[in-house]
Parts: C-alpha cells; sequence; structure tokens
C-alpha cells in the first residue's frame, strides 16, 4: 500500500505548497473554485450555471457550457476547511490523484490480475499526457476527467460481463461524472468505453449476448438520464454560445 501511495502522490508533490505552479494559466482553475464556493455560500445555485462575477460583473453561463465537478470538490475543501481558493484547487488535485491511482489500480486488476494492476498503475499514473495536464497546462478539470476515465472503463468491462448489477449505475455514475468534469475529454472517453463494451458484448458466448447487450444498453440510458441535467441545456443553448 505504500509503494502504490507514494507512487501515486509523487506526480502531485508540488500541490502540497500554496503557491500558484507556473503554466497556462493556473489562476483560472483557482477562480473557477472561487466561483462555485461563492455560488453555494450566498445559496443562489447548488449545481452551478451561473457566474455574477464575471464578464466586469455582467455574469457568465460559465458552468452550462464548461464542466463543473472538479471545481465542486474544490470548492467543498474550500468551505469545509476554510483554505484559500488557491489551496483548495491544489486539494483537488491530490484528492483526484487518489481516485486516478485507484481507478489504473482497479482496471489493470480486471483485466490482468495483480500483475495487471501494477502494470496498469505505474504507466497510467505517470503517462506524459497526465504530467502534461499537471505541468504545462495546469488543466484542473481535465486531470480529474483523466482520473474518472479508468473507473468509467473499469465499470463498463464489468457490467458487460456481469459481474454485479452495481457494476451497471457505477459505469453509467463514472461517465455521467466525466460529463460533468471536462466536456471535452467527455466526448472521447465516453465513445471509447461504449466500443469497447460493444466489442466485449458481441464476443461474448452465444448465450450471454443478449444479456451483457441488455446491460450495456443500461449504461448507456442511466449515463444520459444522470447527466440530463448538464447536456439537456448544453443542447438547447448551443446556439446562444458562438
Amino acid at each position: 500500500f505504500l509503494v502504490w501511495l507514494t507512487g501515486t502522490l509523487a506526480p502531485v508533490w508540488a500541490f502540497f505548497g500554496t503557491d500558484l505552479p507556473k503554466g497556462h494559466r493556473p489562476e483560472f482553475h483557482a477562480i473557477r473554485t472561487l466561483l462555485v464556493a461563492d455560488a453555494w455560500r450566498s445559496g443562489a445555485e447548488i449545481i452551478p450555471r451561473w457566474s455574477p462575477e464575471l464578464c466586469y460583473g455582467l455574469g457568465s453561463p460559465l458552468f452550462t457550457y464548461y464542466g463543473w465537478f472538479s471545481y465542486a470538490v474544490a470548492a467543498a475543501v474550500k468551505l469545509v476547511t476554510g483554505a484559500s481558493a488557491v489551496a483548495a484547487t491544489h486539494a483537488g488535485m491530490i484528492l483526484f490523484a487518489l481516485v486516478q491511482g485507484a481507478g489504473a489500480w482497479m482496471l489493470g486488476r480486471e483485466l490482468g490480475g495483480r500483475r495487471g494492476a501494477w502494470i496498469a498503475w505505474s504507466l497510467y499514473t505517470v503517462a506524459p499526457y497526465i504530467l502534461v495536464n499537471l505541468y504545462v497546462r495546469n488543466h484542473f478539470a481535465e486531470y480529474a476527467a483523466g482520473a474518472l476515465a479508468p473507473w468509467a472503463l473499469c465499470f463498463m468491462i464489468r457490467a458487460v460481463r456481469g459481474r454485479r448489477s452495481a457494476d451497471i449505475m457505477g459505469a453509467a455514475g463514472a461517465m455521467a461524472l466525466l460529463i460533468f468534469t471536462h466536456n471535452l475529454t467527455a466526448f472521447m472517453i465516453n465513445p471509447l468505453v461504449v466500443l469497447i463494451g460493444t466489442v466485449l458484448a458481441v464476443t461474448r458466448p452465444p448465450g450471454r449476448r443478449l444479456t451483457a447487450a441488455g446491460r450495456l444498453g443500461l449504461v448507456l440510458l442511466f449515463a444520459l438520464l444522470l447527466s440530463a441535467h448538464f447536456w439537456v441545456p448544453l443542447v438547447i443553448r448551443h446556439g446562444d454560445a458562438q
């Protein structure tokens, strides 16, 4: 466990401080954390959509078009601990690093047992794009979405294989959280997860294919329902953002 914990947290060592890291506008993410925390503190919105502080006080529907979940995690840290927006955002990075390490481990174990778990974990936690999101782009939301991606795939594999009924909701919940976290990552990862689930379903033994397809269909249905609060207004109001 100590090896896993040390290796999981090592890539985010720079975020144990309270200084903004160098990179592509890291202050944006601390500001968005503050926006969600302010929305909750004022009681205006539980699930944020409108940010009245933006655009020189005119307001902006930022979270109608952009995922908010990662900032909600950091905002919860801020409100509970009283930390600054920067420190809370860094704490969010560290929390999602743990989520990522656990997800990569579970996915690897599902695919290749204990050896597969170590391989998947060791490769994913230090994948170049993951590190670029941390230290070059400083992209909190996309890093958080990358942490959720292994869980979506792991639960999808388990759901199609018919391990437990709870795996259906696990896959649907992870896919929905991807949509709430980072739109573009969700648009890339979720179709890939569905494709892999489809391949697994059609390659099941003949007597189990229909059941596997049904479980895959339930994952899609529940994922769409769970994330409807985000994607339905996004589709309706898409023409307003040019």
